[in-house]
C-alpha cells in the first residue's frame, strides 16, 4: 500500500461545474480509483472556475508546496486552456505566445517535486450555444473551436517536446453532453473521467 498524492490544476471544467451529481471529473476519478486500488488517497482539487495557465502559473510554487510531501507518491495534473483562447475583441485572453512559456513554465516547476506530470487537453464547445457574434450579443467574450484548437495543439506539441503525458479528449464529448455548450453534463464528466483514469492507474 502506497499514500498516493494527486493534485489537479484546473478551470471549472475541472472544478466539476454542472456536474450536480457527483461534483466533476476529478470527484469521480478519485471514487474510482478508491474502489479499484488499495491505496492511501489524497486528492486535492485546487481548480478554479475562469483560471487560466498565467493564473496556474502565479499560484503553483505557493499552493502546492504546501500540500507536496516527499514521501508520497506524488501525481500533479493540469487541466487549463480553454479559458486563455476565450476570444473577446479580437484577441485571446491569453496571447498563444504566453500560453506556450505558461507551460513551459508549470512543466519545469512541476518536475522539480514528481516526474509523474499529466496534462489534460482541451474539449470543445457547441457553438450553436456559445454566442459567436461579437458586434450583436451582449457578451463581450466567446469560445471558439477553431482557437480552442489551436491552443490544444501547442498544449500538445509542448508536452512532446518535454515528454510529457498528454491526455486527448478533444472528441470525448457529445454536443448533448454540455450543459450550457461548454461545461460537460454527468454524463460528459463521467467519460472524462473514465479517460483520465486510463492514465493515472498506469502512475499509481
Amino acid at each position: 500500500m502506497k499514500d498516493i498524492c494527486i493534485t489537479v490544476f484546473g478551470d471549472s471544467i475541472a472544478y466539476g461545474a454542472w456536474d450536480k451529481d457527483k461534483g466533476g471529473w476529478v470527484s469521480r476519478l478519485r471514487s474510482m480509483l478508491e474502489t479499484n486500488t488499495d491505496n492511501f488517497l489524497h486528492v486535492y482539487n485546487l481548480a478554479i472556475p475562469g483560471e487560466t495557465s498565467t493564473g496556474v502559473n502565479t499560484q503553483f510554487n505557493y499552493e502546492y508546496g504546501y500540500r507536496h510531501h516527499h514521501l508520497f507518491h506524488n501525481i500533479i495534473i493540469f487541466a487549463i486552456g480553454i479559458n486563455d483562447s476565450l476570444v473577446g475583441f479580437g484577441k485571446n485572453s491569453v496571447p498563444r505566445e504566453i500560453f506556450q512559456k505558461n507551460i513551459e513554465s508549470l512543466i519545469e516547476k512541476a518536475q522539480k517535486y514528481t516526474n509523474k506530470v499529466i496534462f489534460v487537453g482541451l474539449t470543445r464547445v457547441d457553438e450553436d450555444i456559445i454566442p459567436q457574434n461579437l458586434e450583436s450579443s451582449v457578451y463581450t467574450e466567446t469560445f471558439i473551436n477553431t482557437e480552442i484548437n489551436e491552443y490544444d495543439h501547442i498544449l500538445k506539441i509542448t508536452c512532446d517536446k518535454h515528454k510529457i503525458k498528454y491526455i486527448d479528449v478533444q472528441d470525448i464529448l457529445k454536443t448533448d453532453e454540455l450543459s450550457d455548450g461548454l461545461h460537460p453534463n454527468e454524463i460528459g464528466h463521467q467519460k472524462l473521467a473514465d479517460k483520465i483514469y486510463e492514465t493515472i492507474i498506469e502512475y499509481i
